[in-house]
């Protein structure tokens, strides 16, 4: 059996996010935009082509923290800085509720196999709403602060849209009439993930964590391992007079 064809893509993506705290509630935003390029193999026509992409996201969201259960105790500094009291013992469960509503544009630009076979722009647009709930154990160990975690999670499309436009032309004598192709249809997702996220005395943040999605159509799974480090923080005055003790 032979594939219809191949296809490969290059993406880079730049985002800005914020967040605010209002006590155990916050809320933020953010926006991503991407671009890349990309190749095509079309086995059909025995065609190559060549495309460039580019698209964004963006979003806004709301949540609160629900404190279940805190056996924790805290220690403050022993200088005076602006730096929150550590935990030292005990450990804190909490449940973190979150929903969101973001707005998806990608396109990929028309371009013209190497046998003469047009494609018109391909666009995706869709709105996406949807929420978390995230039940999270806090451990202090040491230096480090562990916690793992386990959320469930759902994520709803509407308004959704994805078409390949296919202009008028001639292939190899054969007339071909301008057409739209419309693929795919919205979807609902619902989810859950598991993970540890661990927090160092520095302010370095690091974990792992995986995730599964399931709609009536498609099954996505996968996962991250990353480090945050908090250079902003490291920075700052409190911060540094702190370490001249």
């Amino acid at each position: 059996m032979t594939s219809a064809g191949a296809l490969h893509r290059d993406i880079y993506t730049l985002a800005g996010l914020f967040r605010y705290d209002v006590g155990s509630t916050y809320f933020g935003g953010g926006y991503a935009g991407d671009w890349g390029n990309g190749s095509l193999t079309d086995n059909v026509l025995n065609g190559t082509g060549s495309f460039k992409s580019h698209g964004y996201v963006a979003a806004a969201y709301l949540g609160r923290v629900f404190t279940l259960f805190d056996g924790i105790s805290y220690v403050s500094p022993p200088f005076h800085t602006k730096e929150p009291p550590k935990p030292v013992a005990g450990y804190s469960l909490q449940l973190d509720v979150t929903g969101y509503a973001a707005y998806v544009n990608e396109r990929i630009d028309g371009f013209t196999e190497s046998q003469g076979f047009a494609w018109g722009d391909e666009r995706k647009r869709y709105w996406s709403a949807g929420g978390r709930a995230k039940l999270f154990w806090t451990l202090p160990g040491g230096r480090w602060t562990w916690s793992p975690f386990v959320a469930a999670t759902l994520d709803s499309q509407f308004s959704f849209s994805h078409t390949v436009d296919i202009p008028a032309q001639a292939l190899h004598g054969v007339a071909l009439d301008a057409d739209t192709l419309f693929t795919g249809g919205a979807q609902t997702f619902w989810g859950g993930q598991i993970g540890v996220d661990v927090l160092d005395v520095s302010g370095v943040k690091f974990g792992i964590n995986g995730y599964y999605r399931d709609s009536s159509q498609y099954q996505d799974a996968g996962g991250r391992a990353y480090i945050k480090f908090p250079f902003l923080h490291w920075l700052s005055t409190p911060a540094i007079a702190a370490r001249n003790y």
